[in-house]
């Protein structure tokens, strides 16, 4: 079992990516779109393909660790 952090926003982006994904797709949602909310959090443009790749890039980004502090 896995114990995740909700206060985490890697865990916010992901339920956003997947969110996003079934409205590419063509699921519709009652209230604002997944769209409208990526957009306005994080200032991306484009059409919804273009912008669940950028998302998608920024998931990927939070995911990859940081560089390794250099040796004096």
């Amino acid at each position: 079992m896995t114990i995740v952090d909700p206060k985490d926003p890697r865990v916010r982006i992901a339920v956003l990516v997947g969110a996003l994904k079934l409205e590419v797709a063509g699921m519709k949602r009652r209230g604002r779109s997944v769209y409208a909310i990526v957009k306005d959090e994080f200032g991306l443009r484009g059409n919804k393909r273009r912008v669940l790749e950028q998302l998608q890039e920024i998931k990927e980004r939070l995911n990859e660790p940081y560089p390794p502090k250099a040796e004096k």
